[in-house]
């Protein structure tokens, strides 16, 4: 087992690009064993993934792109 820990901005940045890469919306050739691997996490993940069915799902995914952002530059 493995386990992962993310903050709140961190799980909802991660939980929509696996959501485009399962649903084709980003192109990159998988090959089955990684198909099945992303659509595994995503299916996982949804039940904690409190914001998704939010109407306002754009702008917390906006907000918590800009903290990761601002994050990563005060660490670098």
């Amino acid at each position: 087992m493995f386990k992962l820990e993310l903050n709140p901005s961190e799980k909802i940045v991660l939980f929509d690009l696996l959501s485009k890469i399962d649903e084709n919306e980003i192109r990159i050739k998988l090959d089955k064993a990684e198909q099945k691997l992303i659509s595994d996490m995503v299916v996982q993940m949804e039940p904690v993934m409190e914001d998704v069915f939010s109407p306002d799902y754009d702008i917390i995914l906006e907000r918590a792109k800009k903290e990761i952002l601002s994050e990563w530059e005060t660490d670098s």
